[in-house]
């Protein structure tokens, strides 16, 4: 049996980012800065979507909690590692992380480890 948690962490990690970052999928028009805070009404979105809109959420919150409770140096090494996996390039690193690429390696496999137990134990994974 293969162990898929890496690739799901990975999907995990992208979306995380992407919910970090406040990505938006398609480009909207400008807003008023009196109504920016404002959400629409979902009276018209299907209650499947609506369903899907909160249980997304609630899953980034977790995620976001579970990477916030981990050391400096791991969280910084998850950090790199979703915004690597989300651009699609491994170009992103930080100076708060070991020069030594052997080090980074490490950092970032015992992080990812970490977080996938802690995810586990949640019950989100």
């Amino acid at each position: 049996m293969r162990d898929d948690s890496s690739y799901l962490l990975d999907d995990l990690l992208i979306e995380w980012h992407r919910w970090a970052q406040g990505y938006k999928p398609v480009q909207s028009h400008g807003t008023s800065a009196m109504f920016s805070g404002m959400r629409s009404s979902r009276q018209y979105d299907s209650e499947n979507e609506v369903t899907d809109q909160v249980i997304h959420s609630q899953q980034m919150k977790a995620i976001d909690f579970h990477i916030s409770e981990l050391c400096d140096v791991f969280r910084t090494a998850l950090g790199i590692n979703a915004r690597n996996l989300a651009t699609g390039k491994s170009v992103w690193s930080s100076a708060r992380l070991p020069e030594d690429h052997d080090e980074r390696v490490k950092i970032l496999i015992l992080a990812r480890t970490g977080l996938i137990c802690r995810l586990r134990d949640a019950g989100i994974v």
